[in-house]
């Protein structure tokens, strides 16, 4: 099975609730109505996660592969924003697709994505110092996110967050590292995630990708092997998980470019090429400035029947 059905790129939104000032002992009652709006504002609105356009931009520029832009941005709403953990979980995503762009596997994925006993062989070596700094944003992603659903286990920002970077994690360690069970461990890990998002947020549909992803790989196994997947609790269906993938890809937001590559890659190994072109036009057309996108757009129309 080829290791980059395990992506699913992109995973992003998170809030961290501040702590409220300390009042002092001998405040008047204007200082504590003070006090009182300082931290509710703390808790209810450290997080732009629906309504700051740099985030848009941010993704807009990844998806771009202008990379530094991306990660100015994403750095620049974390000034704004110390409390919430999309932020970070944002400019991970950043440096995660940078490094995969600089050795080369994304490229390498739709070059093989026909063949599925191919596997991925990165341009140089993995950076430690980038691998060290996408980990410690997910680790800041996820204490922030963690304290956050603590204190409200509905907190979309932080439920959002964390199915981001658990898949953010579950994609480095297929794709760069080769840790198949591992990836697999913190897939299921944002899979779960997502469900618990959808509970609060129906409408979320980034989700279905972190959904769909397990739901076609395990599909797909070998009748023997998806037996044994399923003892381990994991179960799927091709045909849902694609329809879940879809799904994003109409309704998604940060994530719905992140899907439309997905089943790019998805549609190669199901010898779909009218539809896997029909969606790198999609994304040729949406991101210009993306040359992996306008070189695969060319390859796939060149061969369409």
């Amino acid at each position: 099975m080829h290791p980059f059905i395990y992506m699913a790129t992109v995973w992003l939104v998170f809030p961290q609730a501040l702590r409220a000032v300390v009042l002092r002992k001998g405040f008047v009652l204007a200082s504590l109505l003070a006090g009182a709006a300082s931290a509710f504002a703390a808790f209810g609105s450290d997080s732009g996660f629906k309504n700051d356009t740099r985030l848009d931009d941010g993704f807009r520029a990844m998806y771009s592969h202008d990379f530094a832009n991306a990660d100015r941005i994403f750095a620049d709403y974390q000034r704004s924003y110390p409390g919430d953990p999309f932020g970070y979980a944002a400019q991970s995503a950043a440096e995660m697709f940078g490094e995969l762009n600089r050795l080369q596997l994304l490229e390498a994925a739709f070059d093989v994505g026909e063949d599925e006993r191919s596997v991925t062989k990165s341009v140089g070596e993995p950076d430690p110092q980038v691998r060290q700094k996408i980990f410690d944003l997910a680790a800041r992603t996820e204490q922030l996110s963690e304290a956050r659903v603590r204190g409200d286990p509905k907190d979309e920002t932080a439920l959002y967050s964390m199915m981001l970077v658990k898949g953010l994690q579950a994609d480095y360690n297929a794709l760069v590292e080769h840790h198949y069970w591992s990836s697999l461990r913190l897939g299921s890990q944002g899979e779960s995630w997502a469900r618990k998002l959808l509970k609060v947020d129906p409408e979320a549909s980034d989700a279905y990708l972190f959904i769909g992803i397990p739901e076609y790989v395990v599909g797909t196994l070998p009748a023997p092997v998806r037996w044994l997947a399923s003892l381990a609790g994991f179960r799927g269906h091709r045909g849902v998980g694609i329809e879940d993938l879809e799904r994003t890809t109409r309704q998604g937001h940060y994530l719905k470019s992140y899907a439309k590559i997905v089943l790019v890659l998805i549609y190669l190994r199901e010898q779909n090429r009218p539809m896997a072109a029909k969606l790198m036009d999609e994304l040729h057309a949406e991101y210009p400035a993306n040359p992996m996108f306008a070189k695969q757009a060319l390859r796939l129309r060149a061969s369409r029947p």
